[in-house]
């Protein structure tokens, strides 16, 4: 995900403001701002929880033609379990994938497909760290900009795989590399609507400028840094 966009419900199902199929929109400061459509194109959106607290984490894939809404439940299981099979086997037993909602943003009337089963975490804990903690996957693409740069803040961490209290040991960091590597790898070998999908990152700003056609780039590998990371929210200063 590329921007902070604030997230709500349509209906049963979680879409961030960004892809409400009624009125596509995001906020950049107080104003709302219609995005363009993104031609062969769907988010995924896995929502999990931590101990309770809800998180988030997004992709993008794009299918070689055009496709219909008809494979769109198939679509988001496919998604579904790439993720499961991938990242809640490196994640804490407080941990669990919810969902995956898959919005084909090829229009603004497009449908979508979700899948519901439910997977938890699986790495036991003695202690486990703070819940803004995070494994943090960079996804390469072939373009060179500052900033917004696409990555994956994956919850769920543990202290066990620490080490100096700020990196990560080694075989966690190989371990998540791997599981990165596979989820490309599963997300690419979905072939729902007679399709071949490429997991891409979809750019909608450009020079704080919204364009008119979002640049799609297409995510050639994972990188794992050996640091621990945040995905604490900026929540202003301390008051107390």
């Amino acid at each position: 995900m590329l921007r902070q966009l604030y997230w709500g419900q349509h209906g049963s199902h979680p879409f961030p403001f960004a892809e409400l199929r009624d009125s596509r929109f995001c906020w950049i400061s107080t104003m709302p701002v219609i995005l363009p459509n993104v031609p062969n194109t769907v988010r995924i959106i896995h929502q999990g929880l931590l101990q309770g607290i809800p998180f988030v984490n997004t992709m993008h894939l794009q299918a070689a033609g055009v496709f219909s809404d008809n494979g769109l439940q198939a679509l988001a299981t496919a998604c579904h379990n790439a993720y499961f099979n991938a990242f809640i086997p490196q994640l804490n037993t407080a941990t669990s994938l919810q969902s995956t909602t898959v919005v084909n943003l090829t229009s603004r009337t497009s449908g979508f497909g979700t899948d519901d089963t439910i997977h938890t975490g699986t790495v036991s804990v003695t202690a486990a760290p703070a819940n803004s903690v995070a494994y943090c996957i960079s996804w390469t693409i072939l373009d060179r900009y500052r900033g917004g740069h696409p990555r994956m803040y994956l919850p769920g961490a543990s202290t066990n795989d620490f080490t100096n209290g700020r990196t990560l040991t080694t075989t966690k960091q190989t371990a998540l590399s791997s599981a990165a590597s596979g989820y490309l790898t599963s997300l690419a070998g979905i072939t729902v609507e007679a399709q071949t999908w490429v997991p891409v990152c979809v750019r909608y700003f450009s020079q704080h400028q919204l364009l008119v056609s979002p640049l799609i780039r297409p995510i050639t590998d994972a990188v794992v840094h050996s640091r621990i990371d945040s995905m604490r929210r900026r929540t202003g200063r301390e008051t107390g």
